[in-house]
């Protein structure tokens, strides 16, 4: 496990019914072959934490970006910019059980799965549904064995009506939000659709 100070790792519990422990990396502690962390535990504990097996890293999205739809300002009027929210970031070898935790506290529904020496990929809470449909053990199988390498990008500067035809024409519900520094967030078509509602409805082309 590789981690950064202010990340989250997450500790699966070894007893059934027992939530996961959660804390935020202080400090990175020994070398690069004996990475070990001291972390602050959601009841406010301090210690040094080792990782193993039963531990995973959330990683927050690199640009912070507000979370939910943002008022648009001055050059990114009826743009993505408007309903781009920051995205958490998590690690593909974390199980199905950490992966709908994560999603259930996301603000769009989605996260970013990042993989050393892979570009980034997107997870959604329907991804993790259908696996577990289809009879996945969600305490055995990893987010790398369901996500989908075919990840659709849209520009931060994309309009909202042309990015609503690529998510369309795509037949996803999500997209990951990239700018000249890289990725900024991800995108959900439930805001998307509702920004541009509300465009036509300032202008006047939706009568009430």
């Amino acid at each position: 496990m590789r981690a950064q100070v202010g990340d989250e790792v997450v500790v699966e519990s070894q007893l059934l019914g027992r939530l996961p422990r959660r804390g935020r990396v202080q400090e990175i502690l020994g070398s690069a072959d004996t990475e070990h962390f001291r972390v602050r535990w959601e009841d406010g504990h301090e210690s040094v934490y080792f990782p193993g097996a039963d531990g995973h890293v959330v990683r927050p999205a690199a640009v912070p970006v507000p979370p939910g739809p943002r008022r648009a300002t001055a050059g990114d009027e009826s743009s993505l910019a408007q309903v781009t929210i920051a995205a958490d970031r998590i690690d593909g070898s974390a199980t199905l059980r950490v992966a709908a935790d994560v999603l259930a506290r996301s603000a769009v529904g989605a996260v970013v799965v990042q993989e050393p020496g892979s570009p980034p990929a997107l997870l959604s809470q329907g991804d993790v549904l259908a696996a577990l449909a289809g009879g996945a053990d969600p305490d055995v199988v990893w987010v790398a064995d369901i996500v989908s390498s075919a990840t659709v990008w849209a520009a931060r500067d994309e309009g909202l009506g042309r990015a609503a035809e690529s998510m369309r024409d795509a037949r996803v519900r999500h997209v990951l939000v990239r700018d000249r520094t890289g990725l900024v967030g991800i995108a959900g078509l439930t805001d998307v659709l509702a920004a541009l509602v509300d465009a036509r409805s300032s202008a006047g082309l939706v009568r009430t």
